[in-house]
């Protein structure tokens, strides 16, 4: 007996809802087979029970994007959501405050500058997407460290001037700690961030 692709996913989604109803939750499926539940039965997804969010959440992101809504625990796994799955990101939702970075890092076209932590996650959009940089909003802290960093990486005796010019403090430029805080310990120098 031959059965047609379409016997076959009908007959997968019978035996799949089955084993949702007899009690079975999304963690008790093999990873691999949660995609194939939201693409074949996305309505256990809905079901009272069957996903525990705050445990699920990155499951869900990553094999059943299409499932990731208001129910998902945007407090603990936003991040998630803008690595694995970037178009199903709600700015209203997502938890800017501690997860800026992943937007930063895996989806700026997504950035929101008005939401966006500027004073925690300013290293990441200076070093993912710079072209988001705004110059008004950037932690000052890091946009220092960055213009040192560049200006070490380029000419250490360049950084040493320019510091000496720019805020008139010869003794900063001499300092010695500052001198050895350019480079790490294998003599290159220090990354931006």
């Amino acid at each position: 007996m031959i059965v047609t692709p379409d016997e076959y996913r009908a007959r997968l989604s019978q035996a799949l809802r089955k084993a949702v109803t007899d009690g079975r939750r999304l963690r008790d499926f093999p990873p691999e087979w949660i995609g194939v539940l939201a693409r074949l039965v996305p309505d256990v997804f809905d079901r009272p029970g069957f996903v525990d969010w705050k445990r699920d959440s990155l499951i869900v992101a990553l094999h059943a994007p299409s499932q990731v809504g208001p129910e998902f625990d945007w407090e603990g796994y936003s991040w998630a959501v803008a690595q694995y799955c970037p178009e199903r990101l709600d700015p209203d939702r997502y938890n800017w405050k501690d997860y800026s970075w992943a937007v930063a890092q895996y989806c700026p076209e997504r950035l929101d500058p008005d939401r966006y932590n500027w004073k925690d996650h300013s290293a990441a959009v200076l070093k993912y997407c710079p072209d988001m940089m705004d110059p008004e909003r950037i932690s000052p802290d890091v946009l220092t460290k960055a213009r040192l960093s560049f200006i070490t990486h380029l000419d250490g005796n360049l950084a040493d001037s320019l510091l000496d010019m720019s805020d008139g403090s010869k003794d900063r430029a001499e300092d010695e700690s500052l001198g050895k805080s350019k480079l790490g310990e294998d003599g290159e120098p220090l990354p931006l961030f």
